[in-house]
């Protein structure tokens, strides 16, 4: 199956976004999407691990920086 936006304005991108939701909604592939948990970065990608863990869009940019944050707050308590 083939389908193509209405138009060519925002609405019509909407539409599409719209549809490929309901599409991964319906095929249990929609709770693979994430957004990566650094709040600066924002990059929405697709988990591909088994049992949907992964929290960073890439581990040694997003994730380095969170876990070396993580690091230094247990050391400075601890």
């Amino acid at each position: 199956m083939q389908y193509r936006p209405a138009g060519e304005d925002g609405r019509a991108i909407a539409e599409l976004v719209a549809a490929e939701i309901l599409l991964a909604q319906a095929r249990g592939t929609w709770p693979h999407l994430k957004t990566c948990a650094n709040l600066a970065c924002g990059v929405c990608f697709y988990d591909t691990s088994p049992n949907r863990s992964r929290v960073w869009h890439d581990t040694k940019t997003c994730g380095n920086v969170s876990n070396l944050r993580a690091s230094r707050a247990r050391r400075r308590t601890g």
